[in-house]
């Protein structure tokens, strides 16, 4: 199928066989993820497999997979056409520095390729392998492709879905190792604690303690520290009679760091007393940096990290084996253990105001209802009055599908029914969600009825909606990737308007007179001076060509028009009517940055109401080619606060613009995105990732607390006041 003059076509099934699961077979679409493309063109796959097209001269086609590195594997493709195959580090912060980048051109050129590639050890274990036609406008088709580990006969390998159905119960740790009251430790959220014991006549103490721990939902870590340092198994015997396994996390053999061997040897002995009880390898994270994981499933490898740079070798090790890992450390780290995903033991509970961040993370082990009041409590604690608070979520690509209420996006109406009645409880300012309300890729009924869903219940917080329009909710998604012959499908920005909109002008929101059904407006909050302004990046036309087809792609459009310009410049900065006017502020609310030639009008127009002058721009290239003025002189500088964003389903702060800050959030949809995601899990708190946020004038500060995935950020909003 051809669109204009690029073509890709996939025919067949395609098959991974990776060890990762155990050289099962994957076909089309499964696995780790589904393909991706990018290219002008039409994508025509096999066995019923929908088309699919997106904007690029180049086009290509990629997916993410799963391997182990440090290992060997086969690849082979077999198609037609001039392309290139490529395999880089999934994208990731902490993976963009690596140079790995096996590059192959050509590879059709005999109609069958094959080769090996070694997979570095400090490469993730998820890579992306890329296709990507040689020239623009180049078309190429592939068939078959194979992706294999290369093993000797003998050689142990994880099993990935063994261990996660082995794993120790919790599979996430946040725990403490000092043993106080039972109550305490579990009123802060901790799900594991150490039990310390030195000889056999410490087994009734153990299991007293054990035991009072699991009265309040916490397990024991049993932790061997003989007083004279040597080791005797009969110790751990006695211990281990008098103390239910199900109070037991799992047992450490060892209160000091052991090298591979002599921890080798002390396993030994212990499986004689108990062959399946999870146990802890304690050793040093500049080891584990060069450890080989022991051909045995049920150890949990426990780096102790003094220093941040102890967290290098713990990430690598994480990143090429599936092993669990288990972090050791003063509760100074626990931000940087939760950053990287670990499960982690601190030393103490902290005490004190200055340690309440370590605290929000500790109860994150708790249920959701835990949880839950945990962040009530943390915002009531806080300096949340006179401060623009606000709920606020993004990216929850919600698609209501009764037929798998466990997949990823189905329990966004959950959420922000969550969300809303937390934000009517604390009596905040409004509730925002950032874009990419529905998912998108399904018939326009359904996602104009998900999209109700969702505006409903966020109105059920009886507050101010504020709901900006993503890349995903006009449905374009579904009709570029679908044969519908004509736009009937596409979601217009008048029913987008009524959906999610009217919601905010009956709130008080002010829209644009000229454009009654426009998707953006602006909400004062006269008590903090605040005026929030929505900023929507996708004003597509929906001009379809004669082919029957949208023109413009809005799912990757990030793109401001003429008129919504104008309106900015001449309505929502116009501030001329207040008499405290030189007092106010502004937050914006938008789904990403816009990325078009407009955006240097929109930041022409911005940095004049900031200093108080005047912009003239205008351009001529884009989907949008328009012409701005403004002035502003005589009105003094005024103060930009914040941006406020979703879209790339990571928590990331920025500097922007000369004078403020920008932020941006994870995802609310239940799935990981990168390496370094945090876990997601059906039905317990991280199903959700959602935020109360504060903009605090008089600190001159944001502080984000977070329910769910994710945790607690802060930030400055004027960087050079």
């Amino acid at each position: 199928m051809h669109l204009g003059k690029y073509t890709i076509a996939l025919l067949g099934t395609f098959a991974f066989a990776l060890s990762a699961y155990a050289d099962a077979d994957f076909k089309f679409g499964t696995g780790c993820e589904r393909w991706s493309y990018s290219g002008s063109a039409r994508i025509e796959l096999a066995d019923g497999f929908s088309n699919f097209s997106a904007a690029s001269d180049r086009p290509f086609m990629f997916k993410r997979i799963e391997v182990n590195p440090d290992k060997t594997y086969e690849i082979t493709a077999e198609g037609s056409g001039e392309c290139s195959l490529s395999f880089t580090p999934d994208y990731s912060p902490m993976f963009t520095g690596l140079k790995f980048r096996p590059h192959f051109g050509d590879i059709f050129k005999k109609g069958k390729f094959r080769t090996t590639v070694r997979f570095p050890r400090s490469c993730p274990d998820r890579v992306r392998i890329d296709f990507r036609a040689a020239k623009n406008g180049g078309s190429f088709t592939v068939s078959s492709l194979s992706v294999r580990e290369v093993r000797g006969a003998d050689a142990f390998r994880f099993d990935r879905k063994r261990l996660k159905a082995e794993s120790p119960s919790p599979a996430v740790v946040r725990g403490v190792a000092d043993v106080g009251d039972a109550r305490e430790i579990a009123s802060s959220g901790s799900n594991v604690c150490v039990v310390k014991f030195s000889s056999a006549s410490d087994a009734d103490a153990v299991a007293a303690k054990a035991a009072e721990l699991a009265k309040s939902g916490v397990k024991a870590l049993p932790v061997y520290a003989p007083k004279d340092g040597k080791f005797d198994i009969s110790a751990i015997a006695a211990v281990r009679a008098k103390v239910p396994p199900q109070n037991v996390w799992a047992w450490s053999l060892s209160d000091v760091e052991l090298t591979r061997a002599q921890f080798a040897e002390r396993l030994s002995a212990f499986r004689k007393i108990d062959p399946d009880a999870w146990t802890v390898f304690n050793m040093s994270a500049m080891s584990l940096d060069k450890c080989e994981p022991l051909p045995e499933y049920r150890v949990v490898y426990s780096p102790s990290v003094r220093e941040r740079s102890d967290l290098d070798g713990v990430v690598v090790f994480r990143n090429f084996h599936p092993a669990p890992i288990l972090a050791r450390g003063v509760h100074g780290f626990a931000r940087d253990f939760e950053k990287y995903s670990l499960s982690w033991i601190v030393d103490s509970i902290p005490s004190g105001r200055s340690e309440n961040s370590v605290k929000r993370l500790l109860c994150k082990s708790g249920s959701k209802q835990f949880q839950l009041d945990a962040l009530k409590r943390a915002y009531l604690a806080s300096p949340h009055e006179g401060c623009l608070n606000f709920a606020f979520a993004s990216d929850t690509h919600y698609f209501s599908n009764p037929k798998n209420p466990k997949a990823a996006g189905a329990t966004g109406a959950e959420h922000m029914r969550d969300m809303a009645k937390v934000a009517r409880e604390l009596k905040l300012d409004f509730v925002c969600n950032g874009g990419d309300l529905v998912q998108g890729a399904k018939p326009k009924a359904r996602s104009i009825a998900d999209m109700r869903e969702m505006t409903q219940a966020m109105e059920t917080s009886g507050l101010p909606v504020v709901i900006t329009i993503g890349n995903h909710d006009d449905g374009v998604f579904h009709f570029l990737r679908t044969k519908t012959p004509d736009d009937s499908q596409v979601v217009t920005g008048e029913e987008w308007h009524d959906a999610c909109v009217a919601t905010a002008l009956k709130s008080g929101a002010v829209g644009d007179e000229n454009f009654p059904k426009a998707n953006y407006f602006y909400l004062d909050f006269p008590k903090q001076k605040i005026r929030v302004i929505n900023i929507a990046i996708s004003e597509n036309p929906m001009e379809v060509g004669a082919d029957g087809r949208i023109k413009i792609d809005s799912c990757g459009l990030y793109d401001i028009t003429q008129r919504q310009l104008n309106w900015l410049a001449h309505k929502a900065l116009d501030f001329s009517q207040k008499p405290d006017a030189s007092e106010w502020g502004v937050v914006f609310v938008m789904h990403t940055q816009i990325v078009s030639p407009n955006r240097r009008l929109f930041d022409g127009v911005l940095d004049a109401f900031r200093r108080g002058g005047k912009f003239e721009g205008q351009t001529t290239a884009g989907n949008f080619p328009s012409r701005i003025s403004c002035d502003f002189t005589g009105r003094g500088k005024m103060q930009i606060l914040l941006f406020v964003e979703g879209h790339e389903h990571a928590d990331e702060v920025f500097e922007t613009r000369p004078g403020c800050s920008r932020f941006r959030v994870l995802n609310d949809k239940n799935r990981p995105e990168f390496p370094d995601s945090p876990p997601r899990n059906y039905g317990e708190a991280d199903d959700a990732s959602w935020s109360v946020v504060s903009i605090d004038r008089r600190a001159n500060e944001f502080r984000v607390l977070r329910f769910g995935a994710g945790t607690d950020f802060s930030g400055k909003l004027l960087l050079s006041k």
